[in-house]
């Protein structure tokens, strides 16, 4: 009889798209499992089955294999690859600061991805807009000829003498862009861990041309197809700060939510903004900006806290802090100090045409009173400057004056005398 060495839950999903999987062992050989949690959920997973004869067809021609996959009576079988992923990998390369190499790996197997989906024209079809949203897209877009799996993202590429896909859940038989698929690839790399930013990000998108609009577009898409997955449902991460009213986390970090207000007047209402989930404090994420957004405001939790912006970018371009707005706090570079309850950071300027925000930051909870002496510090720092670049001004000002000229005139001749 196998034993189950691991199970996991994808339960933040609508139902049909629930799913478990378990990792099985029998007589020494591990294997996959995947399960429905729900009955509408039968025909998605019975689905990979079909996908991956499909898959395994189309990745011969750029030298990948798709994970085997076969139908159960309740499920699915996949084979169990052991193997170092490409996200793994290119870790290293950047643990060892080998920069140049990761960066020059990634792209190299973002050509190869890019050649396997330039077979046809993309056309827009209701089956597209009803998981990615009707989106406005530039025309000259191209897609593959049949099938398409966008998650061919670096943690899912187990490398070996033949690199093989491991998932393929999100494959789909009507056009996709291929340039969504790389931009998948790059955000899902470069977004989710801080150190892999070294990559530039904005730079790996230009050389693949997704730049400008189309980039807005894609972040579009992706919130579209995030909805697409949770539907109705509502994941309880986001559920956090509904249903512990009044509870004080004694951590130095906490999990929490982000929300972010997109303003087009100045005013911050809860209609116009959108949540975020933050682990353990962190939140690195891509926002789609309306038309005609000008300000944004980020709310990061519910508690007095320290903030850092480790990154802020629109459309690539990456901006600082200076201007914003911290009510109650004081901002001190980077570093947002929030001394009560509700933190904000407002007034954050949004360059004319932007189409897409990326921010990622790190949220510690601190003491309201040790915030409060930081705050204080500021001020005082902050009053003493004022007073010095106001008595340099004075002195920049008489400086300009008959008395101040014939004093001048006066001193220098009595140098002279001596």
């Amino acid at each position: 009889m196998a034993e189950i060495i691991f199970s996991k839950y994808s339960n933040e999903r609508c139902r049909r798209f629930a799913i478990r999987t378990d990792i099985l062992e029998k007589n020494g050989v591990r294997y996959v499992e995947k399960h429905a949690m729900y009955p509408e959920g039968k025909a998605h997973v019975e689905g990979l089955a079909d996908w991956y004869r499909k898959l395994s067809v189309l990745y011969r021609e750029i030298s990948l294999a798709a994970g085997y996959c076969e139908k159960t009576e309740d499920g699915v079988r996949l084979d169990y690859i052991p193997g170092e992923t490409l996200e793994e990998q290119l870790d290293s390369l950047l643990h060892e600061e080998k920069q140049q190499e990761a960066g020059e790996r990634l792209k190299a197997y973002l050509s190869q991805v890019e050649s396997l989906y330039q077979k046809a024209d993309f056309v827009q079809t209701e089956q597209f807009q009803q998981v990615f949203g009707r989106v406005s897209l530039p025309e000259g877009l191209k897609c593959g000829g049949t099938v398409t799996n966008i998650d061919m993202v670096c943690a899912n590429v187990i490398l070996g003498e033949i690199p093989t896909i491991l998932d393929y859940e999100w494959t789909f038989d009507f056009p996709i862009p291929c340039k969504f698929v790389l931009y998948r690839i790059i955000h899902y790399y470069t977004a989710t861990n801080g150190i892999r930013m070294v990559l530039h990000p904005e730079q790996l998108y230009h050389d693949f041309g997704i730049t400008g609009d189309l980039l807005g577009c894609f972040a579009e898409m992706e919130q579209n197809f995030q909805n697409y997955i949770t539907g109705s449902h509502t994941p309880i991460r986001e559920m956090f700060a509904d249903i512990t009213p009044g509870i004080v986390r004694e951590k130095a970090v906490y999990d929490s939510r982000l929300q972010v207000f997109l303003s087009m007047d100045g005013m911050y209402r809860e209609e116009d903004s959108r949540f975020y989930p933050m682990n353990e404090g962190r939140a690195m994420v891509q926002i789609p900006l309306p038309e005609g957004c000008r300000w944004i405001r980020l709310d990061p939790g519910d508690q007095a806290c320290v903030v850092h912006i480790e990154r802020m970018t629109f459309d690539g371009r990456e901006v600082s802090l200076k201007g914003e707005q911290i009510p109650g706090g004081t901002l001190r570079g980077q570093w947002a100090f929030i001394p009560h309850l509700d933190p904000a950071i407002k007034g954050i300027p949004v360059p004319e045409g932007a189409k897409v925000m990326e921010v990622c930051l790190t949220t510690a909870v601190v003491g309201e009173d040790l915030i409060g002496i930081v705050c204080k510090a500021n001020e005082e720092n902050e009053y003493l400057h004022n007073k010095v670049h106001r008595m340099n001004q004075i002195i920049d000002e008489m400086k300009n004056t008959k008395i101040w000229k014939l004093y001048g005139k006066y001193r220098n001749a009595v140098e002279r005398k001596r």
